[in-house]
């Protein structure tokens, strides 16, 4: 008896895979042989079509043989590929495909059906093109729609107005690209050819834009001979840590939750011998998109000793909710950037966060919020609003880390307090944030520019 099994069958382009419907393999034995696959139809004329097929290279395969509407056709040795000839114009046949081995196994039928025909009608244009699981160096492609009296052959693939590959395979649907560049936009549109040897191409598809993920940055390790990240502390994550990681803290695997408006993180720095001057940066990836720019810079700050301060940090109203990757780094004697990619002396380490509460929309829920933003302290900040500088009065005149953050929480400014003033200039008019730190004590307060 003959039993029928689907297989998915599979075609290999130059430049990616692509995915076919459905051919036919019918069993007779159970050799354990390998059936074969990737079967094509090429080439099709009124009274002939060429078929094509690949045979597992796990197999010690040494031929195939070919049967059409249940006959034997031919025994082929050490090929893949067979044109049949003679065929009625406008009548169905089917071509069934076996491989066997030198000690006479074979494997089951995959079977496949023509009908040869004189093509000059192209396809219909595929429709629905869509891309999914968009990674940083491929996409994947899939379409409906193109649909031809003799049988699609191939889907050429458009890529920014030039052809990029034409990938062959029978009524093929999908297509995986490869190849492409982090964090790039593409404009991609196909067309599909039909397996006659007219080649009939159909209209365009509708056309998508992509833009592949960025590659994520984990920089060259650095030297935490002298210094290193002591401490981050952040709703949920409180994590210690010593110079054992070589530089490079992958800590990830802990997460917590934060919220849309005013958080508060905690760090100290850690030192082998004698302190020194140290820069710490933050960053959090609210638009998940694996780099971390300018608006997404959440604190930067100055220490000089290995006492924990706390920091406050706005997240804007536009970030993704959901998981996300935030980054500390710490470096000696400068301004940290999140990816430095030379040997610095410092630390970089890795977080996830999880930003899932909405922003307080209710007229008394933002009250509350300002309310909280500025409470009261011993750190005293006029004019407001202001025009030239912001006046800070320190009761100890101590040295003091400043920020200044817009609402959308994008830092603006950042610095040390000097004379006791904030200077404003080249500040657009509009509503900021300035978080002040003394000592461990700290403030951070609404103000508006003039």
């Amino acid at each position: 008896m003959y039993r029928i099994i689907c297989l998915l069958v599979l075609c290999i382009g130059l430049n990616g895979y692509a995915t076919k419907k459905n051919v036919k393999v019918v069993s007779e034995n159970t050799s354990g042989l390998t059936a074969p696959y990737y079967v094509l139809l090429l080439d099709l004329t009124p009274n002939s079509v060429a078929i094509n097929w690949t045979v597992s290279t796990f197999d010690d395969i040494v031929g195939s043989e070919i049967y059409q509407n249940g006959q034997f056709l031919a025994s082929l040795e050490d090929k893949t590929f067979f044109r049949a000839e003679n065929l009625t114009e406008g009548v169905t046949y089917e071509f069934s495909i076996r491989v066997f081995d030198a000690a006479g196994n074979y494997s089951e039928f995959t079977t496949i059906s023509a009908t040869p025909i004189l093509d000059t009608e192209p396809p219909t244009a595929p429709t629905n093109l869509t891309a999914s699981d968009i990674r940083d160096d491929f996409a994947y492609l899939s379409w409906t729609g193109a649909n031809d009296n003799s049988g699609v052959g191939s889907a050429n693939i458009y890529v920014d107005g030039v052809l990029l590959n034409s990938v062959l395979g029978y009524n093929i649907s999908e297509y995986r690209m490869s190849n492409l560049e982090p964090n790039t936009t593409y404009n991609i549109r196909i067309t599909v050819t039909d397996i006659s040897r007219a080649g009939n191409e159909s209209g365009f598809s509708n056309s998508i834009t992509i833009t592949t993920k960025a590659t994520y940055c984990i920089p060259p390790n650095y030297n935490t001979d002298y210094e290193y990240i002591d401490y981050v502390g952040i709703e949920g994550i409180s994590n210690t840590t010593t110079t054992s990681n070589g530089g490079y803290g992958d800590y990830t695997s802990m997460f917590t939750d934060i919220s849309y408006g005013l958080n508060t993180i905690e760090l100290s720095a850690g030192f082998v011998n004698e302190t020194y001057p140290e820069g710490f940066g933050v960053w959090i990836d609210f638009n998940q998109n694996d780099l971390y720019e300018v608006s997404e810079h959440v604190v930067s700050a100055a220490v000089q000793d290995g006492e924990k301060y706390s920091y406050t940090f706005i997240v804007p109203s536009n970030a993704k909710l959901g998981n996300t990757k935030m980054r500390v780094v710490l470096k000696y004697n400068g301004v940290p950037v999140a990816c430095e990619m030379n040997n610095e002396y410092g630390e970089v380490e890795d977080y996830s966060v999880r930003i899932s509460f909405p922003l307080a929309k209710s007229a008394s829920s933002r009250r509350a919020i300002v309310n909280e933003i500025e409470k009261e302290s011993s750190i005293k900040i006029y004019p407001n609003p202001a025009d030239q500088y912001i006046r800070i009065d320190i009761p100890n005149k101590a040295m003091t880390n400043y920020t200044i953050n817009d609402v959308s929480g994008r830092i603006i400014r950042s610095g040390i307090i000097q004379d006791s003033k904030v200077k404003l200039e080249n500040l657009e008019s509009g509503t900021y944030f300035i978080s002040i730190l003394n000592g461990k004590e700290k403030l951070t307060k609404r103000f508006v520019k003039k």
